[in-house]
């Protein structure tokens, strides 16, 4: 099931944090970079994830920044088997942890970078996943803008603009 955007604000930091407990990723790899992609794309990618610490981790909530981003949380079973996860059950240490996430470019042109937020009991307490991708607009029109001028009644000015999508067609 996707998790939307937080309600009410992420959860609260109090005393529910355990020193013992860790959600750990591989260095760089909470990062994602799709490349150069064109607008409209529905971009997917799976950020792996591992409980490390001495006691289980429990996450609490996932919270995308952007409506535009769409994010499910499965764990291993202990078989090896990865199924849904209900937020706050424990996992256990050394149990793998995958956050699914999407990202719909319908509406997004240029360098762009969304966060998925996952807030858990590690003594850190957030942990920031993060996809970027170079979006192209679906359509280029050469030259992006037309000046006619002034054009008096009667008179005709032809210019042709090319319009053709990001990839040519």
């Amino acid at each position: 099931v996707p998790q939307g955007p937080a309600v009410g604000g992420p959860p609260s930091a109090g005393g529910d944090k355990d020193p013992a407990a860790r959600l750990s990723i591989e260095f760089g790899a909470e990062k994602h970079d799709f490349g150069p992609t064109r607008q409209g794309d529905i971009l997917e990618h799976t950020f792996s994830l591992k409980s490390t610490g001495e006691n289980p981790v429990r996450i609490r909530q996932t919270s995308p920044t952007c409506g535009c981003t769409v994010s499910k949380v499965v764990v291993d079973d202990g078989q090896g088997n990865f199924g849904p996860y209900k937020m706050g059950d424990e996992i256990p240490p050394g149990r793998e942890v995958r956050i699914e996430a999407i990202l719909d470019t319908a509406h997004k042109t240029n360098k762009t970078q969304v966060r998925i937020n996952v807030y858990t009991n590690d003594p850190i307490g957030l942990t920031q996943l993060a996809l970027t991708s170079n979006i192209e607009p679906f359509i280029k029109a050469t030259p992006p803008f037309v000046n006619l001028g002034d054009i008096k009644e009667g008179e005709q000015k032809v210019q042709v603009i090319d319009i053709r999508t990001s990839r040519g067609e």
